[in-house]
């Protein structure tokens, strides 16, 4: 016992951390009325992506105690373009190139919703779905999860950083 106490009192503390995180963004959560009107809208829409921002840009105002918005549509089970938690394929990261004031982004991810706080001005491409004091729930017109296209030739990859930067190359 003497040479596990040390270890035990370590994971003792570690997991009364997270039960104090938990606790917290149990209480934020119950306290936003909001959040929890947008979400109930979104259940009742047609399926579709749903966008609320990144961690690099507004996205990261939108949180609940240690969780944001986005996180929510995951446990919520809302389909979501979200940042990646793994990111072992090359193209897991492009979402880090989203830019939500270009209409061809939202097409392209296929981002059918956004949610976003209601104090930001957001393009005038995307339409007010729900407002509520803290959020605005938005639609963005969207050609669907496919599209048949045409190829108009191949491209030789002929080095590993042409091969990582080729996709980024979004317009």
């Amino acid at each position: 016992m003497a040479l596990l106490g040390p270890a035990l009192w370590e994971r003792h503390g570690y997991y009364a951390l997270n039960s104090q995180w938990m606790e917290r963004t149990r209480k934020a959560l119950q306290a936003d009325e909001d959040a929890r009107a947008i979400l109930s809208a979104l259940r009742e829409l047609p399926p579709g992506r749903t966008y609320a921002g990144l961690r690099a840009n507004w996205g990261k105002e939108m949180r609940f105690g240690d969780i944001h918005f986005y996180d929510l549509l995951t446990f919520h089970r809302i389909i979501a373009t979200v940042p990646p938690f793994p990111a072992f394929s090359l193209n897991a990261d492009l979402i880090w190139h989203f830019d939500d004031r270009n209409p061809a982004h939202y097409d392209l991810f296929n981002v059918r919703y956004v949610v976003a706080p209601s104090r930001l001005p957001m393009p005038a491409s995307l339409r007010r779905i729900k407002e509520t004091p803290r959020y605005t729930l938005y639609g963005a017109e969207t050609s669907g999860y496919a599209r048949f296209v045409a190829l108009g030739g191949a491209k030789a990859i002929d080095s590993q950083s042409s091969l990582f930067h080729g996709p980024r190359s979004i317009n």
